[in-house]
């Protein structure tokens, strides 16, 4: 566990590079890419990480737009592997919000948060790159491609990116508007963890109505 000194040490410089983490969020929802085609997004992204002294850095993915990024620690502690994620594709959406940093990109929008994600796992890595010295171990950051048309994840696991060491445990959050700023909801079990897509076709004679669909699986 870090001692009360090291914590404030990384608030303090968490607070420091805020200004930053919020400026490349900023500059990611401007510049919005679709699954597969987030072209600008991970060169934004290996640009910064090439400046965090990280172990390695390698494109994942037939569109080489996802990012592995890994860092080893220099201190002591247990000697395990975490993996922190984070996606980075938008919606095909035409955005409407009016804020100054609204998309440029017509008929696509960061809907989903993907560039809060991405900025603040570049903010994570920006972190333990300085303070590597706190722990043992290793760190790679998933900069995740594709995770809208669902073929992100498949192509970072057959790029071997969960072993090599072996990944022990895997983190990653999700923008939630329904919980205060400053809170963080979680829970011990999956949580947001898959989505499906089911067609139906309605034949009949033509009215005005509604459906709604919920299903639930558990493995």
């Amino acid at each position: 566990m870090l001692c009360s000194y090291r914590r404030d040490r990384l608030a303090q410089r968490l607070k420091e590079i805020a200004p930053q983490l919020i400026e490349w969020r900023h500059q990611i929802h401007r510049n919005p890419e679709l699954s597969f085609r987030e072209v600008k997004t991970s060169a934004l992204v290996e640009e910064q990480l090439r400046k965090m002294d990280m172990d390695s850095i390698r494109r994942v993915g037939r569109s080489q737009t996802g990012i592995l990024a890994v860092l080893r620690g220099t201190g002591t502690g247990p000697d395990v592997c975490i993996a922190v994620r984070a996606d980075m594709d938008a919606l095909p959406i035409q955005e409407q919000s009016g804020v100054p940093f609204v998309s440029q990109n017509d008929g696509v929008f960061h809907g989903c948060g993907h560039d809060t994600h991405t900025a603040a796992l570049l903010g994570t890595a920006w972190l333990l790159s300085e303070f590597r010295s706190y722990f043992a171990g290793t760190v790679k950051f998933f900069f995740q491609h594709a995770e809208e048309e669902l073929g992100g994840a498949v192509e970072f696991i057959e790029a071997g990116v969960m072993e090599d060491p072996a990944v022990d445990a895997v983190l990653a959050l999700h923008a939630l508007p329904d919980i205060y700023v400053g809170e963080i909801g979680v829970r011990d079990d999956f949580m947001t963890a898959g989505v499906d897509i089911l067609k139906i076709t309605v034949e009949g004679k033509r009215a005005h109505g509604g459906i709604l669909i919920t299903a639930s699986t558990r493995s």
